[in-house]
């Protein structure tokens, strides 16, 4: 004989027959997920950071059945979904997103590029260096002469006065001189709206802010040179705008004979970090269920 009953509990407000069956609790045709709880965080990601985990405890001693949640940015705004492992670029570069459940607690695990942090090389491996002597790689130093250079850097995103933590020069020392002593360096901005060739001219107007150092690094490595102050300068001019060029002198500043260095390579870039911050939010329903 076919059973006619049924067993059935709505939550408090819904009937029986609710066509949403989030609105049931119970069901004796169905096996419903008990819930046990529901679990929330936020990772909040800001400059430098490209790595973080979210724990959040259920401990019920056993592996239960769960399901992740993530609100995060997307091309069209905020979405809301539920997290399986992404891979995806998006707003803020390139991401992956997972969760994993134990016996004790829910692991969200996010890995992203650094939005706040922008690089910029020669334009298409394009050579914009010159150095005196009408030399086309980038070199500073007393390789016999005094050794002034010059470089350019393309389509910079920052706008008139925007805040920024720190500017650097990035130098790749493909080779150095002889010399066990120091390479020495001074380092202007070329004090121009929209930087343009820089070829044969040496000369032009420079920024207020400078930067000297010695540099010990030998050939196979970077060394940074904080131009902070001549960004900040270039970019509060009246002609300033977002996408134009930025330019530099890297001279030398006293080096003894043979103390050099040279990029014959073209890996220099410029390194810029902006404040800010980005948040991604994420939510964890744990059910008395054993997954195990």
């Amino acid at each position: 004989m076919t059973n006619l009953y049924k067993f059935i509990i709505a939550k408090n407000g819904y009937a029986y027959n609710d066509v949403d069956i989030r609105n049931i609790l119970f069901h004796s045709d169905y096996k419903l997920l008990k819930q046990f709880s529901e679990l929330s965080g936020t990772l909040t990601f800001s400059v430098d950071e490209n790595y973080k985990e979210l724990t959040l405890y259920h401990n019920l001693g056993y592996v239960p059945v769960f399901i992740p949640f993530t609100e995060r940015e997307n091309w069209d705004g905020n979405i809301v979904s539920q997290l399986l492992p992404i891979a995806a670029d998006g707003p803020t570069g390139y991401i992956y997103m997972d969760a994993y459940v134990d016996d004790t607690k829910i692991v969200f695990r996010v890995g992203t590029s650094d939005e706040f942090t922008y690089y910029y090389p020669f334009l298409f491996d394009y050579t914009d260096v010159y150095s005196n002597y009408d030399e086309f790689d980038l070199i500073f130093g007393n390789d016999g002469n005094g050794r002034d250079g010059a470089i350019r850097f393309y389509n910079i995103g920052l706008n008139k006065n925007e805040s920024i933590l720190s500017a650097n020069i990035e130098f790749w020392i493909s080779e150095k001189g002889s010399s066990n002593q120091d390479a020495k360096l001074q380092c202007w901005g070329i004090d121009e709206d929209d930087c343009g060739s820089i070829y044969f001219n040496l000369g032009r107007e420079k920024t207020t802010a400078r930067r000297t150092q010695n540099v010990a690094a030998g050939a196979g490595s970077y060394f940074g040179i904080d131009v902070t102050e001549q960004v900040r300068e270039i970019i509060a001019r009246n002609g300033w705008a977002n996408g134009n060029h930025m330019g530099f002198y890297i001279f030398n500043d006293g080096s003894s004979s043979n103390a050099w260095r040279k990029d014959t390579e073209y890996k220099t870039y410029l390194k810029i970090r902006l404040p800010g911050s980005y948040d991604i939010k994420f939510k964890g329903i744990v059910f008395l269920d054993k997954i195990l």
